[in-house]
């Protein structure tokens, strides 16, 4: 078990550290299921990146190879295209490739990572404002140039042996599995491409997700703390000293669990607005809300400004949350089933990602 060694109280208000862009060879992972990544991207990419350093895969099994290569040829810096659950993918299978490595005594490095913004919810291309459109061919030739002047050190949510920038239960996860659910029950249809995005998400939410959670019963959560854990007031101020291990964090009915590294979402969803008051915890938010006062206060919940009774916030390291039933489980904005146990932590690796800024 991975247990961040308690901080100081004066590192409260650290930012995550940033450090200088290193340029060197860039391999560029694209997932070729995503919607924007087709035959006439991968032609006018190959006139920036060269034919063996970029790469296009449709399986797992093709992922895993892949990550096998970037790691033994030594690549400095990685690209991924297709939306924050490929960068998910591909880094996992990257750090899985160099554990082993390392346990054969080879001692590889993990690359720096870059993510280009062709992928649907985009949270982690709009934390490192990657351009959009056919700014991700400057994007990558600003790269190659070493004109990206630095990297952000980013901390990872483990869930399940996968890292992550976000992961959680309940009613974020529900909409993911809606949005899944009606893309496959579309899948067939003359808007198949219609659907796979921003349209599709509105018809998951407004004929799935609504009615779902508008006439259904929140379940009962606990949270249970297993390394360090402070509790946050509406502004994000810590208010109490830190949480002792095995103390309860929550125990009530809630419509929502999720703990998170970067601010937002995808779309800018910022669901984590306190997450950078401290360098190396994740912020979890319990929201113990109703369908209603979600609908009637969008706007503000999207933006993160919004203050309620029913929303809590804690910077956290290690958690525990069980539920009285089983519920839509997300692991960076990827639908993975449903849970009523899951455990939380901030991974010990991190992983340096390009800045464009």
């Amino acid at each position: 078990m991975y247990v961040q060694p308690i901080r100081p109280e004066q590192n409260l208000g650290q930012r995550p550290v940033v450090e200088r862009a290193v340029p060197g060879r860039l391999a560029l992972l694209l997932n070729a299921n995503a919607k924007r990544v087709n035959d006439k991207l991968r032609h006018r990419l190959s006139h920036v990146v060269p034919d063996g350093d970029l790469y296009f895969t449709r399986t797992f099994e093709e992922a895993r190879a892949v990550a096998q290569r970037v790691v033994d040829e030594g690549y400095t810096t990685v690209f991924t295209g297709g939306g924050d659950g490929t960068f998910v993918g591909f880094f996992n299978e990257i750090m899985n490739v160099i554990q082993r490595r390392r346990r054969e005594g080879a001692n590889p490095p993990v690359p720096q990572m870059g993510i280009l913004k062709l992928g649907t919810g985009n949270a982690l291309a709009n934390l490192c404002n990657a351009s959009g459109g056919d700014g991700v061919f400057d994007d990558i030739l600003r790269t190659r140039a070493g004109e990206c002047g630095a990297t952000r050190r980013l901390y990872l949510v483990n869930a399940e042996g996968k890292r992550s920038p976000f992961a959680g239960v309940g009613l974020d996860a529900g909409v993911l599995n809606h949005y899944v659910e009606t893309k496959a029950a579309l899948a067939k249809g003359p808007f198949t491409n219609f659907f796979a995005g921003g349209a599709g998400y509105f018809t998951a939410i407004t004929c799935r997700s609504v009615p779902t959670y508008l006439f259904g019963s929140n379940p009962v959560i606990e949270i249970k703390n297993r390394g360090m854990a402070y509790r946050l007031d509406d502004r994000g101020n810590v208010v109490d000293p830190p949480m002792a291990p095995g103390a309860i964090l929550y125990r009530g009915l809630a419509i929502m669990a999720t703990a998170g590294t970067i601010p937002f979402f995808g779309y800018k969803f910022r669901m984590f607005p306190y997450v950078d008051k401290r360098a190396g915890l994740m912020q979890l938010r319990v929201a113990a809300l109703s369908v209603p006062e979600i609908l009637g206060n969008l706007p503000r919940l999207w933006k993160g400004s919004y203050r309620s009774k029913g929303i809590l916030d804690f910077l956290c390291d290690d958690i525990e949350i069980r539920a009285d039933r089983k519920l839509p489980f997300q692991i960076g904005g990827d639908a993975e089933g449903y849970r009523d146990y899951v455990r939380l932590s901030v991974a010990q690796e991190t992983v340096e990602l390009v800045e464009f800024a």
